[in-house]
């Protein structure tokens, strides 16, 4: 059997190993300039997996097209009538490779991958990068959360990241009236998911919003979630998005099964009623 997913990044921020998976995710607002900024600050950092949501892309001939960098291949929706507002960029020099799971769900604004580790230590991690919004479709008002997600049955070790646009008291105290978030939150509680965001942190910026807003979101199924790990936003980085540069790292430590005390009880789903 291939041994468990084992102890999960607590320091050393900026210092990623091979035996660390690590994620940048942003909302790039549909700007090349803000994709590329987020690409080359994982460039430095070697970010193994880059989840970008609003993304710039091109429609010529019917093909989606869009930023690339040389360190990375791109993953995109494989809904060429429609345009794709999420994205996946893969490390080509990394000790782990994504897979692109289409035949779970087809939609350009969710991208499913398994990531999967090359010398196959561990087992494989199952990652959804989303962009809650209306469909593009005609006719079609569901936003991504009903139209998709609701049908996503999340695996052992399973990653939810991305822009939710949805409100609640779970992820921010300030918010009195829930904002599409109830089935989002029926689902996350009945697949057992913890939210990770370091609690009330502001990850959207607005010059006329009147309350925080925090709208991007990373949730881990449990056998992730109780394990030690790190997210953050580092102040230094921008990507010229008014969407904070998001961090997340897990760090793989063979046979050294450690829980993560200081984020065991740091949300509490009791709250969320």
């Amino acid at each position: 059997m291939l041994p468990f997913l084992n102890s999960l990044l607590m320091n050393n921020r900026n210092s990623i190993s091979d035996s660390n998976i690590s994620f940048l995710q942003n909302n790039t607002r549909r700007t090349s300039a803000a994709m590329t900024s987020a690409l080359q600050i994982a460039y430095e950092q070697k970010t193994d997996f880059v989840l970008m949501q609003e993304i710039s892309i091109n429609m010529e001939l019917n093909l989606n097209t869009v930023v690339s960098h040389s360190a990375y291949y791109c993953i995109l929706s494989e809904v060429n009538e429609l345009r794709s507002r999420v994205a996946i960029y893969a490390r080509k020099r990394s000790r782990f490779q994504a897979v692109a799971r289409y035949d779970i769900i087809s939609d350009n604004d969710i991208l499913i991958i398994d990531i999967i580790d090359s010398k196959k230590e561990l087992e494989t991690i199952q990652l959804v990068n989303i962009y809650n919004e209306k469909s593009l479709k005609e006719n079609d008002n569901r936003w991504t959360i009903e139209r998709c997600l609701l049908k996503y049955t999340p695996q052992k070790y399973s990653i939810i990241t991305g822009d939710f646009n949805a409100h609640h008291v779970w992820w921010n105290s300030a918010r009195t009236n829930q904002i599409r978030a109830e089935k989002l939150v029926e689902y996350l509680i009945n697949y057992d998911f913890t939210l990770i965001n370091e609690a009330e942190k502001q990850t959207f910026h607005k010059a006329d919003l009147t309350l925080p807003s925090i709208i991007d979101l990373t949730f881990f199924t449990h056998e992730l979630e109780k394990l030690n790990y790190t997210w953050f936003i580092d102040e230094n980085e921008s990507s010229g998005s008014d969407h904070e540069v998001i961090q997340f790292n897990i760090e793989l430590c063979e046979n050294n099964l450690v829980e993560n005390m200081l984020y065991s009880d740091q949300y509490n789903f009791m709250k969320t009623d």
